[in-house]
């Protein structure tokens, strides 16, 4: 099966958060973050309880500073996909792209071959780690930051049997 891959910003930003919110490292960072913002308030909660400004004033200063870091704390991932598009941008007004926005991919019977105008690469297919998707991708996955991105618009009536072979050619689990 032959497949022309035509990527664009959105997909590239799509493909950053699931990876972000999908893998162990990317869930990992982001409870550490969380961790961080908890002890942080914890700390300034024990800082302004040592503080001598009365206790009207000190339960002022603690619901403020609660009320922000749970803000900070609940707000945290739509902040980091925010902090996401923004570094793609900039990466974009640099010419920096780290993907190339056409790619032709041959899936055989033997291996996965991507043709770039700038790159040829061979993926064999017991290299392929695992197979993730949301609503409009397949991200298949052969090592932990590099992944080949299939938007399911590129694939048109031929995404059930592309999914199927996939998943046959692995002997790979699905994960959403």
């Amino acid at each position: 099966m032959r497949v022309t891959v035509n990527l664009n910003d959105e997909d590239y930003i799509a493909f950053n958060i699931s990876h972000q919110f999908s893998s162990k490292t990317g869930r990992d960072s982001i409870l550490f973050g969380k961790i961080l913002h908890l002890i942080l308030l914890i700390g300034l909660i024990i800082f302004i309880c040592t503080l001598d400004a009365g206790p009207i004033l000190t339960v002022v200063e603690i619901a403020a500073v609660t009320a922000f870091y749970a803000y900070l704390i609940l707000s945290y991932d739509n902040r980091l996909k925010k902090r996401i598009r923004k570094r793609i941008e900039n990466m974009k007004k640099s010419g920096k792209l780290p993907y190339e926005t056409e790619a032709t991919i041959d899936f055989t019977e033997e291996c996965i071959m991507e043709y770039t105008p700038s790159t040829t690469k061979k993926i064999e297919w017991k290299d392929i780690e695992h197979i993730r998707t949301d609503e409009e991708h397949a991200y298949l996955a052969f090592s932990s930051i590099q992944a080949l991105l299939i938007p399911f618009r590129c694939l048109g009536s031929q995404k059930d049997e592309f999914m199927n072979m996939i998943l046959a050619k692995t002997g790979l689990q699905l994960n959403k």
